[in-house]
């Protein structure tokens, strides 16, 4: 049996004797008080997902109304789009701060309040409150018309499945699901963090869904793991914002996740939003993984990808 056969078959789902759970987001947002009820084990259903430039794409159904949502581990907030929170009478309140993107620009914000979310068979969600934004700019970007953004504050509620050979997401109440007894599981450090080894050296970046790139190195962790005389180019990143920045970029032989080594890795070489971190892990990566992530429990198990994606 395949190591991710094994996975499959091994994971146990409890029976949720509580499928109500309240839970408070990261520190950051902690004025937010989330309220979450999962769809009984028996009644749930797998949801499908797109892989569009890079991100990861699937339908929810926001304020009443079907969307395309994204699934970003690396947006500490949830977000609406502010037409669609206009278009469902949602109260939008004033001007709120700014978001900081990836690329360190800035977006402005305002609280939407009272919004109610589903992932049909799997999960319903209300919050008091979501930070709203503009969203013509990175639907463009993506290429899809997206109206939410499933953050890491609501993700934190689960424990995520992803399995990219079908292109299928599950979000179960944390600590159901359990791989088979003697499995190794790698140890999430805060929130979606996580250790990787280049040149034998550790990195402490963010596990980021959202990010559709290989790797995230800071200039700093760039000098001290990157290779002596390395080439490094100059070329463009884009952000939420829909707006292009140079950024440097360059190869790393062997990046290694867990039991996974990635050779040949293209790595940008920019300051990264998150200073707790030296970078971001993303979904070029990611992608080539079978992944259960649980933040509440601290913990990550993966395997290699069996079999390719399915055909758009």
């Amino acid at each position: 049996m395949s190591v991710l056969a094994l996975i499959v078959s091994g994971l146990l789902a409890s029976q949720d004797p509580s499928p109500t759970t309240q839970a408070s987001p990261p520190a950051k947002s902690a004025e937010i008080q989330l309220h979450g009820r999962f769809v009984p084990l028996a009644a749930r259903k797998t949801a499908s997902y797109e892989l569009v430039q890079g991100h990861i794409i699937f339908k929810a159904v926001v304020a009443g109304r079907d969307v395309w949502a994204l699934l970003d581990t690396g947006a500490e907030r949830s977000l609406i789009d502010t037409a669609l929170a206009t278009s469902a009478g949602l109260h939008i309140g004033d001007p709120e701060g700014r978001l900081r993107t990836s690329t360190g620009s800035f977006i402005p914000k305002r609280r939407v309040s009272d919004v109610r979310i589903a992932v049909a068979d799997q999960l319903e969600i209300q919050s008091p409150a979501v930070a709203g934004m503009d969203m013509t700019a990175l639907s463009k970007a993506v290429g899809r018309k997206v109206e939410f953004v499933l953050g890491a504050e609501f993700l934190s509620l689960t424990a995520l499945k992803l399995d990219p050979a079908k292109r299928t997401l599950d979000l179960y109440p944390s600590g159901a699901l359990r791989p088979p007894n003697g499995f190794p599981a790698l140890p999430l450090k805060g929130g979606y963090r996580i250790e990787i080894l280049v040149d034998n050296k550790p990195v402490l970046v963010d596990l980021d869904l959202g990010a559709a790139g290989a790797l995230t190195l800071e200039p700093e962790a760039w000098a001290r793991v990157g290779p002596a005389n390395a080439r490094v180019v100059t070329g463009q990143t884009r952000g939420a914002d829909g707006q292009g920045r140079a950024a440097d970029f360059g190869v790393l032989p062997l990046v290694v996740l867990g039991d996974n080594r990635f050779t040949n890795v293209r790595t940008k070489i920019m300051s990264w939003s998150d200073k707790d971190t030296e970078g971001a892990i993303g979904m070029e990566l990611l992608d080539q993984l079978f992944l259960v992530l649980d933040a509440r429990a601290g913990k990550m198990w993966l395997a290699p990808r069996r079999g390719p994606p399915p055909s758009p």
